[in-house]
């Protein structure tokens, strides 16, 4: 019993500790971005990038009607922040007739998936009691997953 404990206990300490929720949301965000993109390319569809405090969600234009495409699971304390660079005239608009009105408090920030690159860059935020990742989107359209 006592070797049986022992070999327990050493797997136990060299195991690889769990993934971050900050990581895995990230990461997964960052493959539905990609994945939103190559969609974007090939079926010709709009799509956006909608992200809250909370969450994000990458809706896509069909019958003039944004739907999901791809969202966010629900993760308990994770918190999104988007920096973004300001654009004088947003592809999306020209795309779908809307105009860029002033975004209320609680309201998600909307940016563009241009697979095409004229969105703005941006950078999301995924933070959680132990890690903080982000997320870019480079002026060439390259995305990256970073720990901060």
């Amino acid at each position: 019993m006592a070797i049986l404990a022992l070999a327990a206990t050493i797997v136990i300490i060299n195991a690889p500790p769990r993934q971050s929720a900050a990581r895995a949301a990230a990461g997964d965000f960052a493959d539905a971005l990609r994945a939103s993109v190559d969609h974007a390319i090939v079926a010709g569809g709009v799509h956006r990038l909608e992200v809250t405090e909370e969450n994000w969600r990458i809706a896509e234009l069909e019958d003039r009607e944004w739907t999901a495409f791809r969202q966010g699971e629900e993760a308990r304390g994770l918190s999104l922040s988007v920096d973004m660079e300001e654009v004088p005239k947003s592809n999306l608009s020209a795309l779908t007739g809307e105009r860029g009105e002033r975004r209320e408090r609680d309201a998600p920030v909307i940016v563009a998936v241009d697979p095409f690159g004229d969105a703005p860059p941006f950078e999301i935020r995924f933070r959680d009691g132990r890690e903080s990742w982000s997320v870019r989107r480079g002026e060439n359209g390259d995305i990256r997953v970073a720990r901060e």
